[in-house]
């Protein structure tokens, strides 16, 4: 992903977010540009951020889980994946 498309993106996907504070779907994309870009750090910093989203959200627990994956935080990697299973049991 090319810097100004990703940055671009990121924007309008925070715009989004401010707009609707609710809506894990722009949270869930934001964090997708940090997994692509391999910046699990700043994803798990971003992605902190936004606690009730956070825990209400099968999907955003699934990227926590697999951003501590990444860097080799197993610990975290499974309590962030029971997260979202507590939180979507049929994982859909």
């Amino acid at each position: 992903m090319e810097d100004s498309s990703w940055q671009k993106a990121m924007k309008h996907f925070q715009t989004a977010l401010l707009l609707d504070t609710a809506n894990a779907a722009y949270l869930v994309n934001c964090a997708a540009i940090f997994q692509v870009r391999k910046e699990n750090l700043a994803g798990l910093d971003f992605l902190s951020r936004h606690p009730r989203l956070l825990t209400t959200s099968a999907e955003l627990a699934g990227i926590m889980g697999a951003l501590f994956e990444e860097l080799g935080k197993y610990q975290e990697a499974k309590e962030w994946a029971l997260k979202a299973l507590e939180l979507d049991t049929e994982n859909n």
